[in-house]
């Protein structure tokens, strides 16, 4: 395994690390999604690495355009305010259940319910160039814009 020294690219760190240090690798033709620092605006969103440019669907347009609804919607809706950082399963079920007086059923029916959104959510975004993706164990979801 070689070194890291203050010559490594970022590129030759991920690799180094065996694992993506930034979301295109230093490679600006890479894959790119929102991270800390990025900037929304309108349609693209900045790449905080690399500086590029990627498109992002309108998230109303794409809610009614793969008739994703309820809490699959919420879901979405949560991670997409998290701009490609992390959101922790309580901010979820804050979505999931925000009209709901009594904050919820009890965490075993919102871990099922949050499971069931994430799997038909998953399918609903198949083939849009958006997907959301668990980040770890107990470490939230993430929105992730492929090019």
């Amino acid at each position: 395994m070689a070194a890291l020294d203050a010559t490594t690219t970022a590129a030759e760190a991920s690799t180094v690390r065996g694992r993506v240090a930034c979301p295109c690798a230093g490679n600006p033709r890479g894959r790119s999604t929102p991270g800390k620092g990025s900037e929304v605006e309108g349609d693209t969103v900045t790449c905080p690495c690399c500086n590029q440019s990627v498109s992002a669907p309108a998230l109303g347009d794409l809610i009614a355009e793969r008739r994703i609804s309820g809490h699959a919607a919420a879901l979405l809706e949560a991670v997409w305010r998290g701009k490609g950082m992390p959101v922790m399963s309580h901010v979820v079920f804050d979505a999931l259940y925000a009209d709901d007086p009594d904050g919820g059923p009890s965490p075993t029916v919102m871990y099922r319910a949050l499971r069931k959104a994430f799997d038909g959510l998953s399918a609903r975004l198949k083939d849009t160039g958006v997907s959301v993706v668990e980040v770890g164990y107990r470490q939230g979801f993430r929105l992730v814009l492929h090019p």
